[in-house]
C-alpha cells in the first residue's frame, strides 16, 4: 500500500494516509477527515459509478482533530475520564473493547475502542488522543463492523506516522 503525506502548517500536523482515500477538509464541522473508498462486493471502487444497492453505504473514515484547551486545561487522565463518561452516555453503546495507554507523536496518549448500533449498522470506533501544550490531538476511526478490521492496520499506520509540527 502506498501512503501519501498530508501536512497542515496552520494546525501544526503531518500524517500519512493511504493512496486512494479521499481527503476532506473543513466540512461537516470536521477540520480534517480521510475516507476509505467505497467497496462493491469487497473490491475497491473509488469512482462514483457504484450502484447504491451493491455498496456498503457507511464509508470508513479517519478524523484528525486539533483542539485548543487552554481556556479549560486538563490532564490526560482527566480527559480520559471525561471521554469515557461521554461514551457511556450513548444509548447505542454496545461494548467498550479497548482502553489502554499509548503514544501519539511521541506524547503520552490514550486509546479507546467501542461498538455502537446506529440504525441498521453496527459501527466500531477507535480513538487515540494526546495532549501537548494545552492542545488536544486526536485521531478517530470508524467503520461498519464488517470492514473495521480490514482497515485498522492502515489506520494504525496513519496514527504511527502522525507528527506534531509546532
Amino acid at each position: 500500500m502506498t501512503f501519501l503525506i498530508y501536512e497542515d502548517v496552520e494546525r501544526g500536523i503531518r500524517i500519512k494516509y493511504p493512496e486512494g482515500w479521499d481527503v476532506i477538509e473543513d466540512e461537516w464541522r470536521i477540520d480534517l477527515a480521510f475516507t476509505a473508498p467505497y467497496e462493491v462486493n469487497g473490491i475497491f471502487n473509488c469512482g462514483t459509478s457504484c450502484e447504491q444497492s451493491h455498496v456498503d453505504n457507511f464509508r470508513g473514515s479517519v478524523v484528525v482533530g486539533v483542539e485548543d484547551l487552554s481556556k479549560e486545561p486538563m490532564t490526560l487522565e482527566e480527559l480520559n475520564e471525561l471521554t469515557l463518561q461521554e461514551i457511556k452516555k450513548d444509548e447505542d453503546l454496545q461494548e467498550i473493547f479497548e482502553q489502554t495507554p499509548a503514544k501519539l507523536a511521541g506524547q503520552n496518549a490514550y486509546k479507546m475502542g467501542c461498538i455502537v448500533k446506529r440504525a441498521n449498522y453496527e459501527i466500531k470506533f477507535w480513538q487515540i488522543w494526546a495532549l501537548k501544550d494545552n492542545k488536544l490531538y486526536g485521531i478517530s476511526y470508524s467503520h461498519s463492523s464488517k470492514y473495521f478490521l480490514k482497515y485498522k492496520h492502515l489506520v494504525e499506520e496513519m496514527a504511527n506516522s502522525f507528527e506534531i509540527l509546532k
